[in-house]
């Protein structure tokens, strides 16, 4: 691998290693820039983190130097049963450990339910008697999604330096990155895959239902600045697809559902009460240049030649209205 000196990381292979004379660029080592942010170890004393870089010799000799920017790494990939035994792990418990996804066992060749309890079942090749790397998980997600899990840790592990007098003699551990492009023959249906379960990872991060309510909160109820447990009864809703007002329910149920979002929206006490209206720092304030273009249309503006010059002036409007 190849470690930048801010620490971002891509992941290379020589030609040949793969059975073939060349490699795609995006893991080619001199030309690849493929880099991500990786989470090193940080040290209990100075909070800084250790990985090789140019001004520590990359790891104390650890690594090699690629240029004034960059480390290479030999690394060594590590893969393990997470769970072993008979006995069955809990939902909670496959979640919170497990990481790598699988296919539907019932697609594939070879595979029989092994257990199912609680929430779990887990399947196994026919000649398997307990729980190893080729099991795979069955479970519901938090988001109520049937999803497959591989019972395999998968580890990225490289060198041993001295980055402080504590940490002699220490190999350096990395959970190893999913990757959905075939490393030799890459094609646009792997990137679109990898596309997809990045947008819905982002979409499924815990911040990312908050700060969506709450802007829809400003734009549909006309509040520019809701109250915490308005954000939070709203995200609710957005999560689990279901908002009930007295008898009626709003929703089909599934994450994101924006009529069960609108709905608790518009009819939160929050939106529908008078009692706020007396209060100053209730409402909604339009931002700085909406304001100023609502004042232009009262006045009948109409564009003139001139009308080319009118940019600089309506810059930084939040300065000139005292509006911030």
């Amino acid at each position: 691998m190849k470690v930048r000196s801010d620490g971002y990381v891509a992941l290379i292979h020589e030609p040949g290693v793969l059975g073939s004379g060349s490699v795609t660029e995006y893991v080619s080592k001199d030309k690849s820039q493929e880099y991500i942010s990786v989470p090193w170890e940080r040290s209990s004393v100075t909070l800084n983190e250790f990985f090789p870089r140019p001004d520590n010799d990359c790891g104390q000799g650890a690594c090699s130097q690629l240029d004034t920017n960059t480390c290479l790494c030999g690394i060594t990939l590590t893969e393990e049963a997470i769970f072993s035994g008979t006995d069955l792990p809990s939902r909670e418990n496959v979640l919170s450990n497990c990481y790598i996804g699988a296919f539907d066992p019932t697609v594939l060749t070879g595979y029989d339910l092994f257990a199912s309890s609680n929430g779990v079942e887990v399947h196994v090749l026919g000649s398997e008697t307990q729980l190893s790397t080729s099991a795979i998980f069955k479970v519901i997600d938090e988001y109520g999604n049937t999803i497959f899990l591989k019972n395999l840790k998968s580890t990225i592990q490289w060198g041993e330096y001295q980055e402080d007098d504590a940490r002699i003699g220490v190999t350096r551990t990395l959970r190893n990155v999913p990757n959905f492009n075939d490393l030799l023959t890459p094609e646009l249906r792997d990137a679109q895959y990898e596309v997809d379960a990045f947008l819905d990872m982002l979409l499924k991060y815990p911040s990312t239902a908050p700060n969506i309510c709450k802007l829809l909160i400003q734009h549909l109820a006309g509040i520019s600045n809701p109250s915490p447990q308005y954000i939070s009864e709203v995200a609710t809703a957005f999560k689990e697809g279901i908002y009930i007002a007295e008898t009626v329910t709003f929703g089909q149920g599934k994450y994101g559902d924006l009529r069960a979002t609108s709905a608790a929206i518009l009819l939160h006490r929050e939106a529908t009460t008078t009692v706020l209206d007396a209060d100053p720092t209730y409402g909604s304030l339009r931002e700085p240049i909406s304001k100023v273009l609502k004042y232009m249309r009262s006045l009948e503006y109409t564009r003139t030649p001139q009308d080319k010059m009118i940019y600089p002036i309506l810059d930084e409007m939040n300065l000139k209205v005292g509006q911030e």
